[in-house]
């Protein structure tokens, strides 16, 4: 990969990571709860649903990533006190 892409890349990947951040940190907020994982991590688990996700869909197969989506959001908060 050349350097030129390497950086668009991680531009782009970048650019993602602080979308799903906004959205943890929403929901964080809406809920009043603390997320548990940092902004890398978060990214790092919902572009892994994502993968799959695709990959399922490519398959034909899209009613997982409905059901998962629905509980992973919340699980990346702590309880409340």
């Amino acid at each position: 990969m050349t350097s030129e892409l390497r950086e668009d890349v991680y531009d782009i990947d970048r650019g993602l990571e602080d979308m799903i951040w906004r959205i943890v940190t929403r929901d964080a907020d809406l809920s009043e709860r603390s997320p548990l994982v940092d902004a890398k991590a978060a990214y790092s688990m919902f572009d892994g649903v994502f993968e799959t996700a695709l990959r399922d869909h490519l398959a034909g197969a899209i009613d997982w990533l409905r059901t998962r989506m629905a509980t992973l959001l919340p699980e990346l908060f702590a309880r409340p006190a």
